[in-house]
């Protein structure tokens, strides 16, 4: 399990090595206000090709 704080005005930066590629479920774990229990999110674990591909079509939609 991983735990960071969101406080405005500070950029978080975490990086890990994941050990199967795949989709993980995350959420808020800390009662932080109304919004609470909509503050979910998925980190998605690719390929190195799937991610260089995915950085391409970033970049493809900037005018």
């Amino acid at each position: 399990m991983i735990q960071m704080q969101n406080l405005p005005g500070v950029t978080n930066h975490l990086e890990f090595t994941a050990n199967k590629l795949g989709e993980y479920p995350g959420r808020c774990n800390i009662l932080c206000g109304r919004a609470h229990s909509q503050m979910l999110f998925t980190v998605k674990v690719v390929t190195p090709a799937e991610y260089k591909l995915y950085l391409e079509t970033l970049k493809g939609g900037q005018a």
